[in-house]
């Protein structure tokens, strides 16, 4: 699976590519944040 076209990027491609990547790092951080919690509570939330 190919994502990223081989064509040279326009600036609202690339501030796009940039928002998803930010909100994928988010939603990982947030998980990992949530597991850790929930191995600190013992699984109890």
């Amino acid at each position: 699976m190919r994502y990223l076209p081989s064509t040279i990027w326009r600036k609202g491609d690339k501030d796009k590519a940039a928002a998803m990547f930010q909100a994928i790092e988010k939603m990982l951080k947030t998980r990992r944040i949530m597991r850790s919690l929930e191995k600190f509570v013992g699984g109890r939330l």
